[in-house]
């Protein structure tokens, strides 16, 4: 039924409207299957926000891209955490392999990152770093997206063998952040995560470039 509206803004709140209602009714792991259909839906109709004639509509009433994405944000952001509170390994891995192919946007990423529990990041912390540096910017900044995967990482240590990459991939971005209090923000997750994590003598590997430019 709801395939079937046509404009994304209505479907995508109408979808999250049918997922509290069911859950309401469906036990905890159908909920979470429902929640996820819903989901992945919302991810395969992007592609129509590029469409000329959602574009046309955009212009005729002078809203811009960036802020006809923002009005999505809620939906997105409680589809996710609903998902995420209960979603199993390999749940998160079939959301971000659907993201990968129908989204590739920083709204849509900034949810993920924060949805989910951090131990799923911990083992693929480069590929997030890959996935936030390949993002469509929209709503949310690069820096705030690694601001989120770094506060993940703090609860659950990125594995050893990564952890340098990591650091230097993720700052080779985070180094040109024009805007100070973003980086200020994000460059003491860093150092949160760092001192959980890190020992002295791996650090020293790492330069972090304080001097946003």
């Amino acid at each position: 039924m709801i395939r079937g509206v046509g404009y994304p803004t209505v479907a995508l709140y109408a979808r999250m409207y049918l997922a509290i209602t069911s859950s309401q009714l469906l036990s905890r792991g159908t909920k979470t299957d429902v929640m996820i259909d819903s989901f992945n839906d919302y991810l395969f109709t992007y592609q129509e926000f590029k469409e000329r004639k959602l574009i046309a509509y955009l212009q005729k009433h002078e809203i811009d891209h960036t802020e006809f994405l923002a009005v999505h944000s809620p939906g997105v952001q409680w589809l996710l955490r609903s998902i995420g509170s209960s979603a199993s390994l390999d749940q998160f891995n079939s959301i971000l392999s659907y993201y990968k192919q129908h989204s590739a946007n920083s709204m849509v990423l900034k949810h993920i990152l924060d949805a989910f529990p951090g131990k799923y990041f911990a083992t693929r912390c480069n590929e997030m770093v890959e996935l936030i540096r390949d993002a469509e910017e929209s709503h949310y900044s690069q820096i705030q997206l690694f601001t989120s995967l770094a506060s993940q990482l703090v609860e659950s240590s990125p594995l050893i063998k990564d952890r340098i990459r990591f650091l230097n991939e993720s700052f080779k971005i985070i180094a040109i952040e024009g805007n100070v209090d973003h980086y200020i923000r994000c460059a003491q997750t860093y150092m949160e995560l760092i001192t959980h994590h890190y020992s002295v003598g791996s650090s020293e590997l790492f330069r972090l470039d304080t001097d946003p430019r």
